[in-house]
Parts: C-alpha cells; sequence; structure tokens
C-alpha cells in the first residue's frame, strides 16, 4: 500500500509540475482570422442603403422648404385676389347705386333709398 500511495503522490506530482509548466509558457499569438467577403459586402450595402436614404430626405426636405415658399406665396396672392374682389364688388354696388339714381331722376321718381 505504501508504494501505491507513493506512486500516487509521485503521478500527482508530476501532473501539478506539468500544469505549471504549461501556465508558465505563452501561447503564440493567433493570426486574425479573415473576414469572409460577403461581410464586407454586407457592409458596404449598409453603407449604400444608408446614403441613399439620407440622399432622399435631403430631396423630401428641399421639396417641402419648396412647398412652404409656394404655400407662402400663394397665400400672399389670393390675399391680393381677395381684396381685389372686395374692391371691384364695392365698385359695382356704388356704380348700381349710380345708375339707379340717375334713372330715378330722369322717371322723376321719388328716391326711397339712401
Amino acid at each position: 500500500m505504501t508504494d501505491m500511495v507513493q506512486h500516487v503522490d509521485a503521478l500527482i506530482e508530476n501532473v501539478n509540475s506539468a500544469v505549471k509548466e504549461l501556465n508558465g509558457r505563452r501561447e503564440p499569438p493567433r493570426p486574425p482570422r479573415e473576414v469572409p467577403p460577403f461581410v464586407n459586402l454586407a457592409e458596404q450595402l449598409a453603407a449604400s442603403i444608408m446614403e441613399s436614404a439620407k440622399q432622399a430626405l435631403t430631396e423630401a426636405e428641399n421639396h417641402m422648404e419648396q412647398a412652404k415658399a409656394y404655400a407662402g406665396k400663394l397665400r400672399e396672392e389670393i390675399k391680393e385676389q381677395a381684396k381685389a374682389h372686395a374692391d371691384l364688388t364695392k365698385r359695382i354696388e356704388e356704380f348700381g347705386h349710380t345708375v339707379l339714381t340717375a334713372h330715378e331722376r330722369f322717371h322723376g321718381i321719388e328716391q326711397e333709398h339712401g
């Protein structure tokens, strides 16, 4: 039994010695793994999609600014046309009143309106 204990102790000592030796060694650095070609292609595709989206956004923003400017001009034109319409309506009413008054004077009709 003593031989066996000594033998086991020797084995344990050998294992411990081997572990210490392995722990003391450094593993050589591993070469960097090559990136598969589809990864680079996917990155290029993603970058292209993002660039395209940015361009579309820029164009949409430009269109929005143009639409705002057009709408502003249109509103101003509508205001001008509404004023012109109101002025024309007033002048037509005044002319109609003048014509009616002249007609009543010519025919000697008593004026009932202001």
